[in-house]
């Protein structure tokens, strides 16, 4: 659909994987955060969509946790734009305290596509 414009997940985690939202590291998550979906417009119009859950390694959870998205981004040395782009919106739109992951863990295992992964509008 060429009028439609083009989607991107910014998800970096591989199927079974799991991956730090916020930086990225080799550090395995401990949380995630629960959140509701929303749209990123990023440079040259390109549309994001931000998935429901962002995960946290220990470093970034401790700064996401104490509301310190300034001290986080001086932490990893991240662009001020990346901050406003995604961080920001995730802060506004974040539902509830973070949901801890234990040893082992893999809370993406039985995890069911969500509707607007695969597409679909209602319940299924």
């Amino acid at each position: 659909m060429p009028d439609q414009p083009q989607i991107i997940d910014i998800g970096l985690n591989q199927p079974g994987e799991l991956l730090c939202d916020f930086c990225a590291g080799p550090t395995r998550p401990i949380c995630y955060y629960p959140a509701a979906v929303f749209r990123i417009t990023g440079p040259a119009g390109m549309d994001w969509e931000s998935g429901d859950r962002w995960y946290a390694c220990p470093r970034c959870a401790a700064f996401v946790d104490r509301d310190d998205y300034t001290g986080l981004q001086h932490a990893l040395n991240t662009p001020a734009h990346l901050v406003t782009l995604a961080w920001l919106p995730f802060r506004v739109n974040r539902q509830g305290p973070p949901v801890p992951i234990g040893p082992g863990e893999n809370p993406e295992q039985h995890r069911r596509p969500t509707n607007t992964e695969t597409g679909t509008e209602g319940d299924g």
